[in-house]
């Protein structure tokens, strides 16, 4: 959601509050502690309503067990609003007769919204953590592949070609303990195109033996761990 749609919200939510106060305060000139008790829910429930429908980075496009948050948000406002003005305007309402309807209201939603919200977070850094680990092995996969299109010699491409299956063939996925060997890797791809373009075939066989080693060594240790896992 852009800002200028941030501020259309922002004006809609305002306009509730001055019409709901300004009919609630005329109607009503005396206020029980069951009408404060709805007063501030209905509130509340309105202003959690706002919040799931703005831009900020957990709550925007958040689902609750499929549903938008903002669907679940609006349906505890409307259930919050109802049940809150009914209070508001009876006036042998006590304060737990008031209070208590509007706090299972408010736990039933902050039961379905608080675990799905860690659970979306959890996923949205999940998938961070993955597509970083598919352009990690993407990125040094094309380096290899851009090296074989720049060499002439064909026993020599053939070397780079093992490297890059092995690339290929690595599993996408990443570990903290890795990151060593990772960055191994990356320097040794490195130094691997640097001597290759000053044309030292022979120190980058032996690179590419180094690399390969070094791969393999971060594949062990990635099986390792996914089986630790299970």
């Amino acid at each position: 959601m852009n800002k200028k749609q941030n501020q259309l919200w922002l004006a809609f939510f305002l306009v509730f509050v001055v019409v709901f106060n300004t009919i609630v305060f005329l109607v009503r000139t005396e206020y029980t502690s069951a009408f404060w008790v709805s007063y501030a829910a209905i509130h509340v429930a309105y202003f959690l309503f706002f919040l799931s429908s703005s831009s900020l980075p957990k709550v925007k496009n958040a689902l609750v067990f499929g549903y938008p948050l903002v669907a679940l948000s609006a349906a505890y406002f409307v259930c919050s609003f109802l049940v809150g003005m009914a209070f508001m305007y009876w006036d042998e309402a006590t304060f737990n007769a008031s209070f208590i309807p509007q706090l299972i209201l408010a736990a039933i939603y902050a039961l379905l919204v608080i675990p799905q919200l860690f659970f979306t977070e959890a996923s949205i850094a999940r998938q961070q953590e993955n597509r970083t680990s598919v352009d990690y092995i993407r990125m040094h996969a094309q380096e290899i592949l851009a090296l074989m299109n720049q060499v002439k010699e064909r026993a020599f491409q053939k070397k780079l070609e093992k490297v890059y299956d092995a690339f290929q063939s690595s599993q996408l996925k990443t570990h903290p303990s890795l990151f060593g060997v990772e960055d191994a890797i990356a320097q040794s791809v490195q130094r691997l195109k640097e001597t290759i373009r000053e044309e030292g075939y022979q120190e980058a066989e032996r690179q590419i033996e180094d690399l390969l080693a070094l791969i393999a060594e971060r594949n062990a240790k990635l099986s390792m761990v996914l089986l630790r896992a299970e």
